[in-house]
């Protein structure tokens, strides 16, 4: 990107300033080799992004990033290793790197668990082995106080916003069962259950209390990426704690993906009408909806 990046998130930037914790699913390597890797999925795209974007990255605020995706390892375990190596430089922590592990970060003498999870085994947690994700979620819960989990599953494109309650198939690809998953880990002991992988926006629900959002979508790009339709609209989610380390409030910041993929923000609230559309269509009875402003409509 032109001047190395430096405007990509300067229309949202403001929205992570006065956060303690800003995370996001770093879906591509951030390397300087050009081997891709043989073990790619057919039918799909390599994501790179040049070693600067670590900083922009922390620039805008942003303290840990998911890995656990089928992008992160597009140029190899060389590639992988590099983005790795870039993102500890520019101090973002990393989670999703090693199996069976979390990345805790501690906030006012608190402790915020992570643990992130993918379709596929090697290497990640998968969100296929619901009996291992649990026992991980039930281990991890007793060494933090407030719990996310990321997971990155569930087909993907402009039309794949539904959550079917089924496994999905992509391309011959076993996707996973993200309700299956989200529900499972949510009894299992998660707080806030973030989804990603379809690219586009889908519903968010309360379910024991925990907060499931099963995909938020894209958020930032750059050139070759699709964009057309529900591709192009996203959100940022925000989560305010109390000092019980239970959700107070959650709001979105409608978001619009412009000049091949940077995030600005969106007065039509386009975002908030599909959430709010989502919610109704695949869970009538626990899907949340906001107002015009944003703010979740949480019963408490």
């Amino acid at each position: 990107p032109s001047n190395e990046g430096k405007d990509i998130f300067k229309s949202v930037e403001n929205y992570f300033k006065n956060s303690d914790i800003n995370f996001a699913n770093l879906e591509g390597a951030i390397a300087n080799t050009n081997t891709q890797s043989s073990k790619r999925s057919k039918n799909s795209y390599s994501f790179r992004m040049p070693p600067y974007m670590a900083n922009r990255i922390a620039e805008a605020g942003f303290n840990i990033v998911a890995v656990a995706n089928n992008h992160s390892r597009d140029f190899g375990d060389k590639g992988y290793k590099q983005t790795q190596e870039y993102l500890k430089n520019a101090e973002i922590k990393i989670v999703g790197n090693i199996l069976n592990t979390a990345t805790i970060i501690e906030i006012k003498n608190k402790k915020i668990g992570f643990l992130a999870f993918y379709y596929f085994s090697y290497a990640n947690n998968s969100i296929q082995d619901i009996t291992s994700a649990k026992a991980l979620v039930e281990k991890t819960k007793k060494e933090c106080d407030f719990l996310v989990v990321s997971f990155h599953g569930g087909a993907e494109g402009r039309n794949m916003f539904r959550v079917p309650k089924e496994t999905e198939i992509f391309y011959g690809e076993n996707r996973g069962d993200v309700y299956k998953f989200a529900r499972a880990v949510s009894d299992a002991g998660a707080d806030l259950i973030i989804g990603h992988g379809p690219h586009v926006l889908r519903a968010m629900e309360i379910y024991n209390n925990s907060f499931i959002a099963y995909s938020l979508g894209n958020f930032v790009g750059y050139k070759q990426f699709s964009l057309a339709g529900n591709n192009g609209i996203s959100a940022i989610l925000q989560i305010t704690l109390n000092d019980n380390l239970k959700i107070n409030s959650a709001k979105v910041i409608p978001i619009k993906l412009i000049n091949g993929g940077i995030p600005s923000v969106d007065s039509s609230n386009e975002a908030i009408k599909k959430l709010n559309n989502y919610a109704d269509l695949d869970f009538p009875n626990s899907g949340i909806k906001f107002n015009s402003e944003g703010e979740a409509i949480l019963n408490k």
